[in-house]
């Protein structure tokens, strides 16, 4: 009788540690890679992130600042990569989690990069791939003074290097489900999700001792058709890039 009792809490054991173990994959599905950016050109890998510096959190959140004008200097490979990885880094590579937050770890947001003055890396536009932690090359072209009659603010034509922020709203709004409330729910959690991918520029930016900017007064569709992007893709944000001046 004794070794049925044993036998039942042994299968009873096994069978709650396989539901756990299922909910938990269910639960922790990492989200899909960034196939926009797949396949869709050369990818240059990006030196890897530092996790380390001398600028502490607390220093970097007291001299954050919008910087607008900048030195007429370069800025490394090393350093966009690291601008790249604190707006959109991978960091938990089992679950696929980035270093900024999502609702329902979804990343409906990307990083663009229109590179005009970066060491080790030709200008044109490139989409960040957060897997692989890689530049896509998108367009050999260069459009900053293009973008720059669009904005019109001096620093976009000053940075070295434009992040363009965007990102689409159908599968947040597919998540959240129907009705206006949820709409609008929806479109809060993209705006959200690229206003923590800014700030987290703007902090890497003064630990590497760069300066830049949030810019969201421009004519959206006009910098679209420069691009080439999606009509169904909204840019939030463009963030110049520069050195700063001594």
């Amino acid at each position: 009788m004794r070794k049925r009792w044993w036998f039942f809490i042994v299968v009873l054991i096994a069978l709650s540690a396989g539901i756990y173990a299922g909910f938990k994959l269910l639960y922790y599905l990492p989200p899909p890679a960034s196939q926009d950016f797949a396949g869709r050109g050369e990818l240059i890998f990006l030196p890897g992130p530092v996790y380390k510096s001398d600028v502490s959190l607390e220093e970097a959140l007291k001299k954050r600042r919008s910087v607008r004008d900048y030195a007429n200097q370069p800025v490394t490979l090393q350093e966009l990569g690291q601008l790249l990885w604190a707006a959109q880094g991978i960091t938990d590579e089992e679950r696929g989690l980035r270093t900024a937050p999502s609702s329902f770890a979804l990343y409906p947001v990307k990083v663009y990069v229109m590179a005009e003055n970066v060491e080790g890396l030709s200008p044109g536009f490139y989409g960040y791939f957060p897997e692989r932690h890689a530049l896509t090359a998108l367009d050999a072209h260069n459009y900053k003074n293009q973008i720059f009659l669009a904005v019109k603010q001096p620093a976009i034509r000053r940075g070295a290097v434009l992040l363009v922020i965007a990102g689409r709203y159908e599968e947040m709004k597919e998540k959240m489900g129907k009705g206006e409330d949820k709409e609008k729910l929806a479109e809060f959690c993209v705006h959200a999700e690229a206003g923590h991918i800014a700030q987290n520029i703007y902090l890497q930016a003064v630990s590497l001792g760069l300066g830049t900017v949030s810019i969201g007064g421009f004519d959206d569709a006009e910098v679209k058709k420069i691009l080439s992007l999606d009509e169904n893709e909204d840019i939030f944000y463009i963030m110049p890039v520069g050195r700063l001046k001594e």
